[in-house]
């Protein structure tokens, strides 16, 4: 079997000369999700590409490859902190492109969810605020719902829901969906909650990023309840939308 694919003017060549014969159907895999999955490193090259200082230079700033921004919006997002433009400017550019009409669209997807379905009020409301541009309640009500919906997808485990626990589950039901090659990606986003949303913090230090830690306590800066980090909230939570 020889396969060539292309996307614009980026190519790809998948070759197996073994004897089709010889093969076990397990040992073939899935060829319509292996071929997927090249396409979508073709098309999506700029998450695939992203070196261990990109990933975290953006993820200092909250940013993640979330699968609503992939495409153009993430392309910026990557541009910038490979190129060290103004994230700030680029992520108020990307945040714009979602208008009422989408994350909108987006929220009643999550309510598809029975899980999403029991804290439906709560993220609702939280949502309009976001939409009013109170972004300060926004963030208070959407981010205890990130781990409110991860206890819930833990629930029925004999151990204690510790932060790691929660996430470990949440990477295994992504793992379930797909293969290696997914744009889940969901042991990077296991080390994303663990270094943002689960960030521990200092106060004594002055290390009081937001976080599901420092909101909690009552510490994180004031300045770091904006439209940014509001709408990343709402990122998180459609990002484990596509895990649960």
């Amino acid at each position: 079997m020889i396969y060539i694919f292309n996307f614009g003017w980026r190519r790809g060549l998948y070759f197996d000369l073994i004897p089709a014969q010889d093969k076990s159907k397990e040992a073939k895999g899935d060829l319509e999700t292996i071929f997927a999955s090249f396409h979508s490193y073709l098309i999506f090259h700029e998450v695939f590409d992203l070196t261990p200082e990109i990933k975290e230079k953006l993820k200092k700033h909250g940013w993640f490859p979330f699968i609503r921004i992939l495409g153009k919006n993430f392309e910026k997002m990557r541009d910038a902190a490979v190129y060290d433009f103004p994230i700030m400017d680029i992520s108020l550019e990307v945040i714009e492109t979602f208008d009422k009409e989408k994350i909108t669209e987006i929220v009643n997807n999550w309510m598809k969810k029975d899980i999403f379905k029991k804290h439906e009020i709560l993220i609702r409301k939280g949502i309009e605020e976001y939409l009013e541009g109170d972004f300060i309640s926004a963030i208070h009500i959407l981010y205890p719902r990130i781990e409110g919906i991860m206890r819930y997808v833990y629930l029925g485990e004999k151990d204690k829901p510790t932060s790691e626990k929660l996430r470990k589950k949440l990477v295994h039901l992504a793992k379930e969906k797909c293969n290696e090659s997914s744009l889940y990606l969901p042991d990077d986003f296991d080390i994303y909650l663990k270094d943002f949303y689960f960030s521990s913090f200092s106060l004594e230090q002055g290390e009081i990023d937001l976080s599901r830690n420092s909101l909690a306590h009552g510490v994180a800066r004031e300045e770091d309840f904006n439209k940014i980090k509001a709408f990343q909230s709402i990122m998180i939570l459609d990002q484990i939308s596509f895990y649960v």
